[in-house]
């Protein structure tokens, strides 16, 4: 007798599962091939999205976040209640913007608030604007102010700015360019995200 046998006479049925081995295999590399185009996409998706993320942040640069036109509660005309009516804009650059001299107003142009000379909005930075009397305020959003900081300040009047059912916020640079809008129908809810 041979010192040497054949595989057949070891693994008898060996022969057998050979085409399964193979369908298994071909089906493993069609499960690599697709997973490698999943990722592939997935990576080129979050590029593109990316680009276009920051394509988009270049292009608003200041802009309205959220209005609050709608205060909850009955319409009083208090203080307290129209500074609850506020508009928010925020500086999405890396860089520090000066806003001094832009105007915030609304679609009929009745109410017209113009941004102090030299209001610097830092990265991140916003700007809280109220309808009704306060006194200028900023506040760090982080325990050592070396984060982004809050400026409220007040539109100082004695009657509501933006209408309950429509109204468009515009954000108007001194030139009289359009640096952004926010505008709601009667469907949205308040405070609206811009």
């Amino acid at each position: 007798m041979s010192a040497m046998r054949s595989a057949t006479e070891i693994f008898p049925t060996f022969h057998r599962m050979l085409p399964a081995a193979r369908i298994a295999g071909r089906v493993l590399g069609w499960l690599l091939i697709g997973l490698f185009a999943l990722a592939t996409a997935y990576y080129v998706l979050t590029i593109a999205l990316g680009v276009a993320a920051s394509s988009k942040q270049a292009e608003h640069g200041v802009r309205f976040t959220k209005i609050a036109f709608n205060p909850k509660g009955e319409d009083t005309g208090t203080n307290k209640h129209l500074n609850r009516e506020y508009i928010v804009i925020r500086n999405d650059t890396n860089h520090r913007k000066n806003i001094g001299g832009w105007m915030v107003r609304d679609f009929g142009g009745k109410h017209v608030y113009e941004i102090q000379r030299r209001l610097i909005l830092g990265p991140d930075d916003m700007l809280r604007l109220h309808t009704g009397r306060g006194g200028p305020v900023g506040v760090c959003l982080e325990l050592e102010c070396n984060g982004p900081v809050a400026h409220y300040r007040y539109w100082g009047l004695d009657e509501y700015v933006w209408d309950n059912d429509r109204d468009r916020a515009r954000l108007v640079r001194p030139d009289g360019s359009r640096a952004d809008r926010c505008g709601y129908g009667l469907a949205a809810r308040s405070p609206k995200r811009c």
